[in-house]
């Protein structure tokens, strides 16, 4: 090694050739990137900015026309609707109101399918002239009805126009007509389609990529109508649209100067029912020209600072060219510094004897990667399922897939979810805590079925009694026998084996990688829609699967209110009874699992806000746990019974037993129950206190103590949010209310406006204007 060390310190002619050398390679690639970058920045940008700028605006074209054609195509579809069709024309439509305001409500539907849409009319000529849009009018105005009237006698079915000026705006606005019923030689109406001047502005403005500029389209006329401008026309506008005029080929673009400016040109055509539209957009090109070329005076500068700081570090380079050498040597040496020294072997030589040996433990790498490639193949699948390679493009992810085994060219895919159910009834079997063990068992018996059906397959594990299965197959194979044979059978063995049920739930089949994950959403929120009992279910998505509405559900808020009463008053046993005759009624008549789950969670909102309302903050109650994230992940109604029991309300009462007496608990409640029934008359401390049988010092603490706010406090609040009900619900007045809640008028108003920052008046009109 002193070897190496000795040498590095000359500095002869081998250094100095290598400085020149160096300093001859970094100088000539920076001159030559910095010229070419000035060269094409100062004499090449007009035409380059000018392809880009056509580029752009033949795809922004294509985007409006697509706009503008499915505008076409939805009043098409709805022209030759049977609600528009020959029974109209003999229609009363104020004697059929009902059949009138569905056909007003089909108009709003139509007028929300598409942003450009400002409004949609249907004018119907007999038996009279009638107006919907959506409202229903009678026109007997003769100058009302001959617009309509002329768009009715056109010759064609379906076509542009534009509408009368608008007296209150004195706007013209952009009309698609068809007349109805559609294919007919005798109409008698027509749908009108409106479109927003604004938002078809909007659009055009995308014409314009620099926010500078002017786009507009003109009809069959050769009349503007529609531009970046608004419905007036500037100077600009008539200069350029004269100029489009002037050219001789249907599309192309060229340079207009106007006021010391160069614009970029691009016109074309738009083929409108039959018509031939042209479109024109104009945008600046000088402030670009001279942004770029400013930027390539900059890069050029840089170049040349670039150019003189790579000549300073070649200089550096040079000086120390033996250092990197050095490193590389103590690096593979492993700090041992006289290992080369040893071996008598100069630095290349020992180079490659160190890779030799990096080599053999690739290799090595490589044979336990192979090893491990069913798990990362099962940690690739589970990550792709739950979306997390949305940054993967369609590409990437087929070739990931390929790489690891998978042959997805010309497949489907189609996802299961498998959820085990029953696992309260099977724990004579299992233990708490063996859910990792069923699912794994369970998974052996699916893969070994699955296997005498499909080729290629997935089965990834959740361990929480439920797992999902990718299936990939030829795509012109038929395999929904196949997958329900599946299902029955897993079924089947499942409920024989481990003695658990199941629900399985199939998605559609897809032939794209990219929407895996979507179909995974799909089926595992599909299982949470299963009958809410212990039976064995599968839920198709090809079959036109839907969320169906529980008509039938009513929340049984009385039992809520009784389970809240009974946890105030500290009757453990009555409540849980309670909270097993809550769950029983929201189960009956086949109810989902989701209703079931919803409703059990909004009990447990009500029973944290009366744990937090009785001074017990449930953070430190259930020592930091997120309860509504548990009662979520369980499925059964007997472990839905017990966690409500044993898990929330148990910890509760314990608490509160050690907090308080039963007897002071009854004081305070018989309290409550005394300022509810005579809040409207004169009530004090003292008064509460006789009514119950103690003194006022003990009532007020007892008070504080279980309910977490004083006596005055919880009056005070009773008393507003009686009088908040008036305000809101009655035209009583507002001296009447004050006595009707036991308050005087002016220290009402005083103590609302207190406890709620606005005067009685101000609440009542604030809630008027919100309705």
């Amino acid at each position: 090694m002193q070897k190496f060390k000795t040498q590095t310190h000359g500095r002869g002619r081998y250094y100095r050739k290598n400085l020149l050398l160096i300093i001859l390679i970094s100088s000539i690639p920076g001159l030559i990137i910095v010229g070419l970058i000035y060269l094409l920045a100062v004499n090449n940008i007009d035409h380059e900015l000018q392809k880009l700028h056509q580029k752009q605006i033949s795809q922004r074209v294509k985007y409006i026309d697509d706009q503008l054609s499915y505008l076409e195509l939805s009043l098409a579809h709805w022209a030759f609707e049977p609600r528009f069709g020959e029974n109209l024309r003999s229609l009363n439509f104020v004697y059929y109101f009902q059949q009138t305001r569905d056909i007003s409500k089909t108009l709003l539907v139509m007028q929300g399918s598409h942003p450009l849409l400002k409004q949609v009319e249907l004018y119907v000529k007999q038996p009279q002239p009638l107006l919907l849009n959506p409202g229903y009018s009678v026109l007997t105005d003769p100058a009302d009805i001959v617009p309509y009237d002329a768009y009715l006698h056109s010759t064609k079915s379906t076509f542009w126009t534009e509408s009368p000026v608008d007296p209150n705006t004195g706007e013209k606005s952009l009309l698609l007509i068809h007349k109805i019923p559609g294919g007919t030689l005798n109409p008698f109406g027509e749908i009108i389609f409106t479109l927003n001047n604004e938002k078809l502005s909007n659009l055009l403005q995308t014409l314009t990529p620099y926010n500078e500029g002017v786009s507009f389209i003109m009809n069959e006329s050769n009349q503007i109508v529609a531009s970046t401008d608004g419905v007036s026309s500037s100077s600009f506008d008539k200069v350029l649209q004269n100029h489009v005029l002037e050219q001789k080929t249907s599309q192309g673009s060229f340079l207009l100067k106007w006021n010391n400016d160069t614009y970029s040109v691009s016109y074309g055509t738009l083929n409108r029912i039959g018509k031939q539209w042209r479109y024109a957009s104009a945008s600046p090109m000088t402030i670009i020209t001279k942004q770029i070329e400013l930027a390539s005076k900059i890069i050029l500068m840089i170049g040349v600072g670039g150019l003189l700081f790579a000549l300073l570090l070649a200089w550096f380079a040079s000086r120390h060219m033996y250092s990197p050498i050095e490193k590389l040597i103590h690096l593979l040496s492993s700090g041992k510094t006289d290992e080369l020294g040893h071996s008598e072997k100069d630095e290349f030589q020992f180079f490659e004897n160190k890779w030799r040996h990096l080599l053999r433990e690739r290799h090595v790498l490589e044979d336990q990667l192979k090893q491990e490639l069913p798990f990362v193949k099962e940690r690739f699948l589970l990550q792709l399922l739950q979306g997390h390679l949305f940054a993967y493009s369609p590409n990437d992810l087929s070739a990931r897939m390929t790489h690891y085994g998978w042959d997805v060219e010309h497949k489907h895919f189609t996802v299961l979810h498998i959820q085990l159910n029953g696992f309260f009834h099977a724990k004579g079997s299992f233990s708490i805590g063996d859910e990792g063990l069923v699912t794994f068992a369970a998974t052996n018996i699916v893969d070994e079925l699955a296997k005498k059906r499909f080729n290629q397959f997935n089965v990834i594990n959740f361990y929480d009694l439920s797992f999902g299965m990718l299936l990939i197959t030829p795509q012109d194979e038929e395999i929904k026998t196949k997958v329900n044979d599946l299902c029955r059978e897993m079924m089947t063995v499942i409920n024989r084996h481990l003695k658990m049920r199941v629900t399985i739930s199939v998605s559609k089949s897809t032939d794209a990688l990219y929407k895996i994950p979507r179909l995974y959403d799909e089926v595992k929120q599909a299982a949470n829609y299963r009958i809410f009992d212990d039976e064995n279910q599968l839920i198709d998505l090809n079959e036109d699967f839907s969320v169906e509405e529980e008509d039938e559900f009513i929340y049984p808020f009385n039992l809520e209110r009784e389970i809240i009463q009974a946890m105030r008053m500290g009757f453990r046993e009555q409540v849980e009874q309670l909270v097993a005759d809550f769950l029983l009624q929201i189960s009956l008549h086949g109810a989902k699992e989701i209703i079931v789950q919803q409703s059990m969670l909004q009990l447990l909102g009500s029973i944290q806000h009366v744990i937090l309302l009785s001074g017990i903050h449930p953070f430190s109650l259930y020592d930091g746990a997120n309860m509504y994230e548990k009662l979520a992940q369980t499925h059964e109604s007997q472990d839905i019974l017990a966690f409500m029991t044993e898990k929330v309300i148990g910890p509760y009462m314990d608490e509160l037993e050690s907090r308080s007496n039963l007897q002071t608990k009854q004081m305070v409640e018989m309290t409550m129950v005394y300022i509810q029934n005579n809040y409207m008359g004169d009530i004090s401390l003292e008064s509460s206190a006789d009514f119950v049988g103690t003194n006022p010092y003990t009532l007020s603490r007892a008070f504080k103590q279980i309910y977490g706010k004083n006596f005055i406090t919880y009056l005070t609040e009773y008393r507003m949010e009686k009088a908040k009900d008036l305000l809101r619900n009655t035209q009583l007045k507002i001296a009447d209310i004050s006595e009707h809640v036991g308050y005087r008028n002016s220290y009402f108003n005083r103590i609302f406006k207190k406890v709620e920052g606005v005067t009685p008046g101000q609440y009542r009109e604030s809630y008027q204007n919100m309705d």
